[in-house]
């Protein structure tokens, strides 16, 4: 995958976008990561970023910023005089996005952005503010919710990096500056994932005692936090005696309100410790392998009276109740200043149950399924009193996990208890024990109807030291208020922490729209100029998880993925339908336009983060499915349209799956064009770990391929580069490296570079190149020995350079070009996973997306002479075409420009003696971008004829000069 960003100066674009947080470059800490870069230092490039930033424009479902999952108030919140430091202070933070500070109650935020240089990640996992030097802030770094194993994300198929931990900071001035107070084991080259952390707690009278919890690796203290960073020492001082199973771990870390000697921490058990952590026991009555084996009585067998008595003695009996098998998997913690004695604990668990679904058929056979045991997920809330436990509530909801297992009760009133899955649900203020402990108190509070609410919570915490404490809410769209009633807002102003998978730009001449992006859980935005305030604002498109999102170069049209669908979107008219679909899911108004896979005759496959790539002579679009796809143009049409002839709509280009038929296993996600050879594409399946599914790369055949060859039954149209050599035992339980990025030769039909994620040192970036004698090719490591040991994610060549590449990481944008010792790190940009890498030649910018973090661009690299497209014989072109070459008429040539043309930043356009354009109709040529060009060139041959016919002339033509 690719990552890309962008910094427009344009002068409008820098009146009016949202100004993102930057600062000064700062040393970057980057020893622990196995470090073996050169010490060429950085390219000195100045990043902008293009937002989103705030709460995007649009009225559709499941739009925000991007995931945050941690709060934490400043001591001194409402407890200081109003204009006092510390007043309105609050945190907010994610593994992905960083750390956020807000001075005025959430009204805005800004980043503390010495994380985003002082740290070799932004990844921040949990912080600890020092109740008495409320400037001392604790941070721990990493992803504690899903330290267990390489993650693969989204989780309908595409591959996410695990986010590594480096341990524990320490600023002793309010954020300015940080230092690393180490972890034993967090990052080593033998465990990369090291010690994954998911909590901090700071002693709340003693500023030198420190706890982390670890969900692997258990609870470790400081006693010393405030010393000079080499000289803090841990030590752990709780553990399970038998290890967790993946699913497990360490996940609640409180002090007792006003007892800071009690202290509780939980697993799948849950300790206390009342001499200040010196010594632990199993809270009383909560032990996990007895408590929920008690017979008792599920209903079945009444079910089964009435439902299928016929085999009612066979599974009943006498036995009316079963031993219920309950297994906990993780437990969260919380306590309460309005009641200090009680501990509230939020069990995530799964159970055995008998299934009572009839089957279709009669008789016997519709009860052949009754009573199967299966196992499904469940939550309880319980509450422990100072004597007993009690059960608040228990239910089963969707997207139950680790990651969502926020908890939080009222200051003021120990009664009102919230907690988040995908909702949020929780008791109303006010009520009596009574009514607390029939169980039934718990209710719906907001979901996805909620307006200035998003789903899947993540973390949650009531206001302090106020007699009307509002509820605030950390999800996947960013930070929401809930203030006393129901009423929800979003408090996201001046964030800019949106999770982007693709993007993509407009290189056609449009003044009002720049990019789209495909976000996870924010769904997909379009950055458009307001019609009637002039500004340039992020408007949501499409919901729920966006993923891709790409553009027809030709049309403007953009593609975008809906969860279970992918849109057609036309950005001028705003009309949308979805017309290719993957799942009908009861929608009868998606219209089911995937092609046809010419190896199985199913309908093809279409990945999440699907890729689209125009062609550069014809401007054809090219997909990225189980195969390779032309497609042609659909006009936006009515739901009631009937489906067109699909044979006239895609064309099938490759025959890869004839090695491997089962589309699941090939989707296409990465492939790239030879600019030069366009007939030439690299593509490649990227592996599926889990499935034990290596990594493959093709290239197709020159001069393409015919329908005879794609419906033979041998291997025709590409041919597989091999992969011998490669890994076939890493880290993690990953044997083979993870394909993430693809980027042909521009100018060499031959070569080709890929991109591996993990955390295998020797696989970041390999290129091919076939041999003289056209029998095979030569792999060569382009990164060994000058690169960090991080997960990179894409790649691109710039064209018209000594192999100039720029390749995307976990932590920014590195470069590096024909005989450069090494990698360098390219300008400013936050240490932040970065997924995407386009260059906009229209500008001549480098554009990064980032998976936390949003959109940014940086100025390229200068080039000595762009590459050059040649036109040998009659072309007309009717569409607007961008290109990101200089154009060449030769002898010969005819170019019938009847559209707009626009060349890319410093090129020109070459006409040769005996070469030809005309411009006619609405044709021009010109920057797109306002950007400075070369202009038209004719070349003076007095034995030639040379024309220049048209309309248009607005442009110079200068004599070439010797």
């Amino acid at each position: 995958m690719t990552l890309p960003f962008r910094d427009w100066k344009w002068v409008f674009i820098i009146l009016f976008l949202p100004v993102c947080q930057m600062v000064r470059s700062q040393p970057v800490v980057t020893s622990y990561l196995c470090e073996e870069t050169d010490s060429s230092g950085k390219v000195d490039v100045r990043w902008s970023c293009l937002g989103p930033e705030g709460q995007p424009f649009g009225t559709g479902m499941h739009i925000g910023n991007g995931q945050m999952n941690g709060l934490r108030f400043d001591p001194r919140y409402h407890a200081v005089p109003a204009d006092s430091q510390g007043y309105g202070r609050i945190y907010a933070f994610s593994p992905t996005g960083g750390l956020w500070r807000t001075e005025d109650e959430g009204l805005r935020w800004e980043v503390i952005a010495s994380v985003d240089r002082q740290l070799p990640a932004i990844n921040v996992a949990d912080l600890a503010v020092n109740q008495k030097r409320p400037s001392t802030l604790f941070l721990a770094t990493g992803d504690g919710d899903h330290s267990y194993r390489l993650v693969f994300e989204p989780y309908r198929g595409v591959v996410v990096n695990t986010v590594f931990s480096s341990g524990v900071y320490r600023s002793v001035d309010d954020g300015h500056s940080w230092e690393r107070i180490a972890l034993p084991g967090t990052f080593t080259c033998s465990e990369p994932l090291g010690m994954q952390l998911v909590r901090l707690e700071s002693h709340p009278d003693k500023p030198e005692i420190l706890f982390a919890l670890s969900p692997r690796h258990g609870l470790w203290r400081t006693r010393n936090a405030l010393a000079p960073a080499s000289e803090v020492l841990w030590e752990q001082v709780l553990n399970e005696p038998v290890p967790f199973e993946a699913e497990s771990g360490w996940r609640g870390l409180a002090f007792m309100p006003g007892n800071p000697s009690t202290l509780y921490a939980s697993g799948r058990r849950i300790y206390r410790s009342r001499d200040g952590g010196e010594t632990w026991a199993p809270m009383p009555g909560f032990d996990p392998d007895s408590l929920f084996q008690q017979p008792y009585d599920d209903g079945f067998c009444s079910k089964a009276k009435i439902n299928c008595p016929e085999v009612f003695d066979s599974l009943c009996s006498d036995m009316e109740s079963i031993a219920r098998q309950f297994k906990i998997r993780v437990v969260n913690l919380a306590v309460s200043l309005a009641s200090p004695n009680r501990l509230y604990a939020y069990i995530l668990a799964e159970e055995v149950f008998r299934k009572t679904v009839l089957s279709s058929g009669r008789g016997p056979e519709r009860c052949r399924d009754f009573g199967t045991l299966e196992t499904r997920p469940v939550l309880q809330i319980r509450m422990w009193d100072g004597q007993s436990w009690h059960i608040l509530t228990e239910r089963a909801e969707r997207g139950m996990a680790a990651s969502r297992m926020a908890l939080a009760v009222s200051p003021l009133d120990g009664n009102e208890v919230v907690y988040g899955v995908v909702n949020l649900s929780g008791t109303d203020p006010g009520i009596g024990d009574e009514e607390l402990l029939a169980g039934n108190a718990f209710r719906v509070l907001a979901g996805s109807w909620q307006k200035g609410f998003h789903v899947d919570v993540h973390a949650l915490a009531f206001e302090p030291a106020t007699s009307q404490p509002r509820l605030l809410i950390a999800h996947d769209g960013g930070l929401s208020w809930r203030t006393s009633g129901s009423q929800f807002g979003f408090c996201n102003e001046g964030l800019q922490t949106n999770l982007i998978w693709t993007f993509d730009h407009f290189e056609r001449p449009c003044s009002e729209i720049h990019a789209v992006i495909g976000t996870q859980d924010c769904g997909t935005m379009i950055l458009r100029k307001d019609s009637l305030t002039g500004q340039f604002l992020w408007e949501s498109i499409g919901g729920g998880d966006g993923y891709g999102a790409q553009i027809d170069d030709r049309s403007g049209r953009v593609f975008l993925h809906e969860n279970y669908s992918i849109s057609q979107y036309d950005p001028f008219t705003g009309r949308k339908i979805k017309e290719v679909s993957s799942k009908f899911n009861g929608d009868r108004t998606l219209k089911d336009l995937r092609p046809f896979d010419p190896v199985t005759g199913d309908k093809a496959w279409v990945p999440n983060t699907f890729r689209i790539l125009n062609h550069p002579e014809t401007g054809a679009m090219i997909w990225g499915m189980t195969e390779l796809y032309e497609r042609t143009v659909l006009p936006i049409s009515g739901v009631d349209d009937p489906v067109p002839n699909l044979a006239e709509v895609w064309k099938p280009l490759t025959d890869a799956g004839k090695r491997l038929p089962e589309q699941w296993k090939r989707r296409i996600w990465e492939f790239d064009i030879c600019q030069s050879s366009p007939d030439v594409l690299y593509f490649a399946w990227s592996g599926l770990p889990e499935y034990d599914l290596p990594a493959a790369v093709f290239r197709t055949v020159p001069g393409g391929c015919d329908n005879e060859t794609i419906y033979a039954s041998e291997l025709g149209c590409v041919e597989e580069i091999p992969m011998e050599g490669f890994p076939h035992e890493g880290p993690l339980g990953i044997d083979f490296p993870i394909l993430t990025g693809i980027a042909a030769h521009p100018d060499n039909p031959d070569k080709v570079w890929v991109t591996f994620a993990g955390y295998q040192p020797g696989y970041k970036v390999w290129s091919w190149t076939r041999t003289p004698n056209g029998k095979g090719g030569i792999w060569t490591d382009e990164a060994s020995g000058s690169l960090n040991n991080l997960p990179v994610n894409g790649i691109v060549c710039q064209g018209g350079t000594e192999e100039r590449l720029y390749i995307a990481t976990d932590a920014g944008v590195y470069y590096k070009e024909k005989g450069m010792r090494g990698w360098r790190q390219y300008g400013d940009l936050p240490n932040v996973r970065c997924t995407e890498l386009k260059i906009h030649h229209c500008s001549g910018k480098l554009r990064v997306s980032t998976f936390g973090r949003g959109l940014w661009e940086a100025d390229l690299l200068p080039l000595n002479e762009l590459p050059e497209l040649v036109i040998n014989s009659r072309q007309i072109w009717s569409a607007p075409k961008s290109l990101s070459a200089n154009l060449r008429i030769a002898d010969g040539g005819t170019l019938v420009l009847q559209s707009s043309l626009g060349m890319p930043r410093g090129g020109y356009l070459h006409i040769d003696p005996g070469g030809t354009l005309t411009i006619e109709g609405e044709g021009e040529v010109k920057n797109f971008c306002g950007e400075p060009w070369n202009g038209i060139n004719l070349v003076k041959n007095r034995t030639f004829w040379q024309w220049l016919l048209g309309k248009k002339s607005t442009f110079m033509v200068e004599e070439k000069k010797d």
